[in-house]
């Protein structure tokens, strides 16, 4: 097994194909010996990895190193699978093996065999079954990775080392970023949760960084990523929606709607009042 860092990746395509899965045509308990990824195209299937089944839907991308046990199965409903696939190497070591390196099945197979083992220092998602459910923007890429392949052209090899290092490029930012991205929104939630049920107490990016455990500056950004507004800017609108439903339920003075909703004062109230709804409170009230 080798080291090295994902700049370091000069990828070799070995093979690449269209690939159709019919009911006649599945692959069970099979291994490779070099990399594998398979992009769907239309119809459903399952493709079971080390006994862990990936849903193959139109979109979404799965990869997999040498010595992994795998299927590829027809879905219960569809009649077709179609896969676009790519046998590859991430380093150009072994280029001069340049015909296919069909899988085995797994009773026969034998490690010794496999071509390359990559450990990624630094993106460890990769070292292991990857697989990601939406992401139809790799279409084209895949498919003119096929397609180069299959056309043989004059410099097809150096074409398609670059095209597969594109794809794998943004395979592995949406792996580094798919947990941080899901913990952020997850993150976003509970800050708006707060800010609803303790709109009528003083909040602020401070109160919240110590409630929450990050820095003020931090929570802010996530929450304009996330909702389009500051906190301050999403208080503030929290507690206007709020006062709405007051002035219209009922006969509460401005001042003590005001101070229901979290504002030291009515001045403050008002001004913020006629921003974010253009009118003013008596207009709520006819």
């Amino acid at each position: 097994m080798k080291n090295i860092n994902f700049c370091d990746i000069n990828p070799f395509v070995r093979y690449a194909q269209f690939l159709t899965i019919t009911s006649n045509r599945q692959y069970i308990d099979i291994a490779p010996y070099d990399y594998r990824m398979f992009f769907c195209r239309s119809g459903s299937g399952t493709i079971i990895i080390n006994g862990i089944s990936y849903s193959m839907k139109p979109g979404c991308v799965i990869m997999w190193p040498p010595g992994c046990k795998y299927s590829i199965l027809l879905g219960d409903n569809s009649s077709v699978l179609n896969l676009m696939g790519v046998n590859f190497d991430y380093t150009q070591n072994f280029n001069y093996l340049s015909s296919p390196i069909p899988p085995e099945k797994w009773r026969s197979y034998n490690s010794k065999k496999i071509v390359e083992l990559i450990n990624f220092t630094d993106c460890k998602a990769l070292n292991h079954p990857l697989y990601i459910p939406d992401v139809p923007f790799l279409h084209n890429q895949m498919y003119n990775t096929v397609a180069e392949h299959i056309s043989k052209k004059k410099f097809y090899h150096i074409h398609n080392s670059g095209q597969l290092k594109s794809i794998l490029s943004l395979i592995a930012r949406f792996a580094a970023n798919e947990k941080s991205v899901a913990k952020s929104e997850l993150l976003v939630d509970e800050i708006v949760q707060y800010i609803h049920s303790h709109y009528r107490e003083e909040i602020n990016n401070t109160v919240l960084g110590d409630i929450f455990g990050y820095h003020p500056n931090h929570l802010n950004r996530l929450v304009v990523q996330n909702t389009g507004m500051s906190i301050h800017k999403y208080l503030v609108k929290c507690r206007i929606n709020a006062a709405i439903e007051l002035i219209q339920a009922s006969d509460l003075k401005t001042g003590e709607i005001a101070e229901a909703v979290g504002f030291k004062d009515s001045t403050h109230f008002l001004k913020y009042f006629k921003k974010i709804t253009g009118k003013t409170t008596s207009d709520f009230r006819r």
